[in-house]
């Protein structure tokens, strides 16, 4: 073989493997990477800018209860109590076992009182999600059980 035929040979391989390894890298690119605190706390962020809004479909969207048989919307919209969130913001996202998170949220809302304009009245609280067929829902608040953090999962992100 001439050294012509040996050089086009090696010239012509090396661009097809750079053909491959670029349409393999763009491929890998184009592949959408999961980062579930990332997802989670956007839709924390959605579920309580809602809340703020006033809007309970968008709600009632990212709350559990509309993925199981437990509330549908109107005994769910039945169950909104005369709490008016002024405020909410995702401070913290904790990843657990089990497809299970922690978001602490630091709220300011009004109680209405009649005839009374009251000031807002604020603090924290830790929501419980759930990763439900691949997207995460709120689960229901438990009387005493919503203000105290679970460990956070070995290895888990915030």
């Amino acid at each position: 073989m001439s050294p012509v035929f040996r050089s086009r040979s090696a010239v012509t391989a090396a661009r097809v493997c750079g053909l491959l390894a670029a349409a393999l890298l763009g491929g890998c690119a184009a592949m959408p990477w999961s980062d579930p605190a990332a997802e989670l706390r956007t839709r924390a962020e959605t579920f309580w800018s809602a809340r703020v809004a006033g809007d309970h479909l968008t709600a009632y969207r990212h709350e559990a209860v509309s993925v199981s048989d437990k509330a549908d919307l109107q005994r769910y919209l039945a169950t909104r109590g005369s709490i008016k969130y002024v405020r909410a913001e995702v401070r913290e996202v904790r990843l657990l076992a089990d497809d299970n998170a922690e978001v602490n949220v630091l709220v300011e809302y009004r109680i209405p009182l009649m005839g009374q304009r009251n000031p807002p009245i604020k603090g924290d609280l830790w929501d419980k999600w759930r990763l439900i067929d691949g997207d995460w829902y709120r689960l229901p608040p438990r009387a005493g059980k919503g203000d105290k953090p679970a460990a956070a999962a070995p290895g888990a992100d915030d």
